[in-house]
């Protein structure tokens, strides 16, 4: 491996390892789990993108929306599933785009 393709193999592992953390945290479902949980999966946005890893990258932006809108943050939830969204039209999955929907609905209704 080259030294940028180590550095990014290492991020992958990084980021995995990640979000494998914030998922236990965001099971707690208490609102100290779900803060730490939404910079856990922030982190691995960024480092997702960072190795244009985009399915993961959208993933995490899911993520962070699903725990943004746990702890009420409902309009910063829904421009994470904005930004996921895109990412999954881009990489023509349907599958991650439904749920990307459903959640964009479920905000909407917590608003109403």
């Amino acid at each position: 491996l080259t030294g940028q393709s180590q550095t990014d193999a290492f991020k992958s592992v990084e980021a995995e390892k990640l979000f494998n953390e914030a998922i236990v945290l965001f099971e707690k479902k208490t609102a100290q789990s779900y803060s730490a949980a939404e910079l856990k999966f922030q982190k691995v946005a960024e480092l997702s993108a960072k190795v244009g890893d985009r399915q993961q990258h959208a993933v995490a932006l899911v993520f962070v929306g699903r725990t943004l809108n746990e702890l009420g943050n409902n309009l910063k939830a829904l421009e994470k599933y904005r930004q996921a969204l895109t990412l999954f039209r881009i990489l023509k999955n349907k599958s991650w785009e439904a749920t990307t929907l459903s959640n964009i609905g479920f905000v909407y209704k917590d608003l109403n």
